[in-house]
Formats: C-alpha cells, structure tokens, sequence
C-alpha cells in the first residue's frame, strides 16, 4: 500500500528521530514513527498496490508506503515478496561514489558489492 501524495508533505520530509522526545534512541524512533503513522491516517487515503508477478512499481523515497500481511493459507514459498531494490539521486559532475572512507570494496561471486 502507499499514501498517495504523502510525498509533498513538509512535515514528513527529512525528519529526525533525534528531534522526538524520549530517553534513548528507540523511544525517539518509535515517537517519530508514531508521528508519521499519525499524520498519514488522519491527512491521506491508503491506496493498495496490487501487483503481480513481473509488474515494475516505481515511487519517490519520500512516498510513505507499507506492505500487508499475506492470507494465513499462503505457504512459505507463495509468502515470500522478492524484489530488486534501488535509490537514485543527483550528484554533482565528475563526483566521485565509491566505499566509505577509509573502507575497501569488496567483490563477492555474483558482482554483488560489500563494504
């Protein structure tokens, strides 16, 4: 599912889990995040993505967007949700992006990077 429009929310763009109240760092996490499931029930309509096998869905990262829960008659194969993820975003000409300082890429078999 995902909620339309939810994206354009300045409220809900480059939060902070440190800007929430608690005493440590999963209790401001888990206030940021009730924020955000707050501010998207009461503002938007939840709109469920039907997808089927080969269908591509394409969104902006600050779309707020979740998965729902599988029939309980689903065995574990039809349970699993296989998906090929990937962020894009501007960088400046003839900037370098590579491992983070001071770390080495390193090949695995299939031509997967880890660092």
């Amino acid at each position: 599912y995902a909620f339309p429009g939810s994206h354009q929310d300045r409220r809900l763009q480059q939060l902070d889990w440190r800007q929430f109240p608690g005493d440590s760092r999963f209790s401001q996490n888990k206030a940021m995040h009730d924020f955000i499931n707050r501010t998207v029930e009461e503002n938007y309509r939840r709109k469920v993505i039907t997808a089927r096998r080969g269908d591509l869905i394409l969104w902006m990262a600050d779309l707020i967007h979740g998965g729902t829960p599988l029939p309980p008659d689903h065995s574990y194969e039809e349970s699993l949700r296989r998906s090929i993820i990937a962020h894009y975003g501007l960088i400046k000409p003839l900037q370098h992006v590579g491992p983070p300082e001071g770390k080495q890429c390193k090949r695995r078999f299939h031509g997967q990077a880890s660092w």
